[in-house]
């Protein structure tokens, strides 16, 4: 009986003693940062020629493709994909304008 009380003593001991590994605090994961995208040129960037064609008026970078001066474009024309003089028609000229 004695062996059997030294044995639930024991036990009850080594389950109630704080554990000795210390755990550590789980960390929320990190939020996933989109890659930096560079923002679109704008109507300052670009001036309207009498032909309706935009020119940029200094270089000027599109997804990796830098413009010069001199360069110009017409609607449906396309760099990395996106057609810089419609893009401009829409967003700097007035509705109806057509040089």
């Amino acid at each position: 009986m004695r062996l059997i009380m030294g044995c639930f003593t024991l036990a009850g001991f080594l389950f109630s003693a704080p554990s000795f590994a210390q755990e550590r605090p789980v960390q929320p994961p990190r939020p996933v940062q989109p890659p930096a995208v560079a923002p679109l040129p704008g109507c300052a960037d670009f001036r309207l020629n009498r032909d309706g064609s935009w020119s940029p008026l200094h270089p000027v970078t599109i997804d990796n493709t830098t413009i010069y001066p001199g360069a110009a474009f017409l609607p449906g024309g396309r760099v990395s994909g996106l057609d810089i003089a419609a893009m401009l028609d829409d967003k700097c000229l007035p509705p109806g304008y057509w040089p």
